[in-house]
């Protein structure tokens, strides 16, 4: 096993999972919370 080359593409895959869960999150979440201060 190559660490150079394994730790280079893990690192880029986890950057691009983090950034497209995070803007999924915050567009969720925005939903939601709008939704929760409605039903108040």
């Amino acid at each position: 096993m190559n660490n150079k080359i394994s730790s280079t593409h893990l690192s880029r895959y986890a950057y691009v999972y983090l950034r497209q869960s995070t803007s999924y999150q915050v567009e969720y979440n925005r939903e939601s919370t709008q939704r929760q201060y409605a039903e108040r």
